[in-house]
């Protein structure tokens, strides 16, 4: 799709050390590279000198409806429509914000949505950089005045200006000539869908704030967030920006910097780059933040100073410019050296483009399956488990490229009516439930011809070590790829289980056999020092570093959702947490946990058991879960 859905935020601040040029032509060619690249440049530099010609690029640049003269759209077929429209903001210690910024940029936006008949405001966000990762510089208080300042004046904007539609303030905070003025009848010829729409967009307009949800913060103020990768990784961090506010918002970002996963580092795993779409699909994110792109210099700290000291570098000499990592800091070269009027683009910044594609792909199934009341959350999970995990990112570029494959074939199948309704994991069975609503119909499951169906549950057991396969009439096909042959470490047993805050007892589900683990919450002691787990011995040589992947499946019997934990228990008490993952209420749930050989097996020194903590989500006192077997593929 030319039209892009990830919102992306390429910071270009420090191009000039190494291009030796600060002109507008030089900060246009910057903006057009990275567009280039599906991503917008921060605040949308492209060299304008005035927020009038600021507008123009915008609406060239995000609007796919727009034609010159001869009807010809305003950018290329090869180029990109933005996902996002970064708005300049800076910081006022008395509202929190500059009222008169926000006023320049917003008017022009919500002014030229009304005359274009397109929502600007809809890919309207900012990434507030003057009050960039709190938790590091201490800035608590500076974050709520900000947030505080954002929060009133967009709603401000939002019920009086934006909900009544009062053009006449519109034209005047824009600067609008008198042979420009919006009039009655263009709001006339808006629908009241539009409008409505338009108003919800100005009250949701990102803020994004580079930290975790945190207790130090007001959750009606900072109510969006764009997280480091590596510490929103988890599903019980997921499952904390997610519940965080009540506060509607147009959702969250993450970023990179140091040596997070999905990061920018030249010695990072090859596909690191090409997962961070998949892994901001997956996780619920829409934007992704890249702190800087050009950083064309060498830094150091000085202590005299007590500040960092910045100093021109051989840009293709010096890969380390920075103390967090080979790399970081730049995805581009100055073209300077070479006679190139601009940035040269480096392998990394092509896997992000191809990335942000991959995006699209998944945008694009979303969209297909929600248009029937499907959802592709089940199977994309457990496609994207056995890409990266807690621990790292996969280096089996093999893997890839069939999972690659296999969502290129969901869209195929999808196109033809044809879904994956549901998804599964019980103890070693794989259940997938297949539905067409066309006349497609499946026709092979598993590499046997069946009679030709429009409903299906295909079935594989992990212990066989097959993939999930099936085929419709037309030649489309889908493979769940099992990556080898499973041998259960632990079964749907008691034995050698020990459980903490609650009981185990022998149970069946849909036949199959599961112990049914009961808790209780002890009220009485703080809710950090809880304890409600179970754990059993293993035999040390079942799970190793070289285990391909676990897979723990359970079912959520109790009324709310529950987190679950996977942790390695050592010698000597020894422990080390593995991989988590949220199950709602009355669903199945496998937890994939992959790159074992990333565990942090010198500080469990011998792999004594695995404990399973089980925590409710909802302040539920009692709660159950059904446990149905660990199995161990290789």
């Amino acid at each position: 799709s030319q039209e892009s859905h990830l919102k992306q935020d390429w910071i270009t601040n420090w191009r000039g050390f190494g291009e030796l040029d600060t002109t507008a032509g030089m900060q246009r060619k910057y903006f057009e590279k990275v567009a280039s690249y599906r991503a917008s440049t921060h605040s949308m530099h492209a060299g304008a000198q005035n927020v009038d010609e600021w507008v123009q690029v915008v609406r060239q640049y995000t609007n796919p409806n727009l034609r010159d003269e001869n009807g010809k759209p305003l950018i290329g077929e090869k180029e990109t429509y933005l996902a996002a429209i970064l708005v300049p903001s800076s910081y006022d210690a008395t509202y929190g914000i500059n009222r008169t910024q926000f006023d320049d940029y917003i008017s022009r936006l919500v002014y030229w949505s009304i005359k274009d008949g397109y929502d600007y405001l809809a890919k309207a966000a900012t990434y507030p950089g003057y009050i960039d990762e709190p938790q590091h510089n201490g800035t608590w208080d500076k974050v709520k005045i900000a947030c505080k300042g954002w929060q009133e004046y967009k709603t401000y904007w939002a019920e009086d200006i934006v909900g009544k539609l009062d053009i006449a303030t519109i034209n005047k905070k824009a600067a609008v000539g008198e042979d420009a003025l919006l009039t009655s009848a263009d709001v006339n010829k808006l629908s009241a869908e539009f409008k409505a729409q338009l108003t919800h967009s100005m009250q949701t307009i990102g803020y994004h704030v580079t930290i975790h949800p945190d207790d130090r913060l007001d959750n009606q103020l900072t109510t969006q967030f764009c997280t480091a990768t590596g510490s929103a990784i988890t599903a019980k961090s997921i499952y904390e920006i997610e519940n965080w506010t009540d506060v509607e918002t147009s959702g969250n970002w993450s970023y990179v910097c140091g040596s997070a996963q999905f990061g920018y580092n030249i010695d990072t795993e090859p596909v690191s780059q090409r997962l961070m779409g998949w892994y901001n699909y997956d996780k619920g994110l829409n934007g992704f933040l890249v702190w800087e792109v050009a950083y064309y210099s060498k830094s150091y700290w000085s202590t005299e100073a007590r500040r960092a000291i910045s100093s021109a570098c051989n840009t293709y000499e010096l890969a380390g410019r920075i103390t967090s990592g080979v790399g970081d800091g730049f995805l581009f070269y100055p073209g300077k050296a070479y006679d190139i009027e601009g940035p040269v683009g480096s392998i990394r910044a092509h896997q992000y483009r191809d990335a942000s594609e991959e995006y699209e792909y998944l945008y694009m199934l979303d969209q297909a399956y929600k248009a029937k009341g499907y959802s592709i959350d089940k199977i994309l999970d457990r496609m994207c488990s056995t890409l990266y995990s807690e621990q790292a990112v996969t280096t089996d570029t093999e893997i890839f490229a069939k999972q690659r494959q296999a969502l290129i074939n969901l869209i195929l199948l999808a196109n033809k009516g044809v879904f994956v309704t549901d998804y599964n994991e019980i103890g070693s069975l794989i259940n997938v439930k297949v539905e067409s609503t066309g006349t497609e119909k499946i026709t092979e499951i598993n590499g046997e011809t069946v009679t030709a169906t429009t409903s299906a549950t295909v079935t594989v057991d992990l212990k066989d070590g097959n993939d999930l396969t099936f085929k419709t009439e037309s030649g489309l096909t889908f493979t769940l790829y099992t990556q080898g042959k499973a041998t259960e470490v632990k079964g749907a047993d008691t034995k050698s289980t020990t459980v903490i805050g609650g009981t185990a007892t022998k149970d069946t589900l849909n036949g199959k056999p599961t112990v049914r683990l009961d808790f209780t919450l002890d009220l009485s002691v703080e809710e950090d020092r809880r304890e409600n787990h179970f754990t059993f011995d293993v035999d040390s040589d079942s799970i190793t570093r070289a285990t391909g992947y676990l897979s723990s499946s359970f079912y959520n019997s109790s009324s709310g959702d529950v987190l679950i934990e996977l942790w390695f228990m050592g010698k000597g008490g020894r422990t080390s947490l593995v991989d988590d993952v949220v199950i709602k209420s009355g669903e199945y749930r496998a937890i994939i946990s992959t790159r074992l050989d990333c565990e942090n097996w010198s500080a469990i020194r011998t792999l004594e058991g695995v404990r399973y903590k089980v925590y409710a989500l909802d302040g539920q006192p009692e709660y159950s879960v059904h446990f149905m077997g660990l199995n161990a593929v290789n």
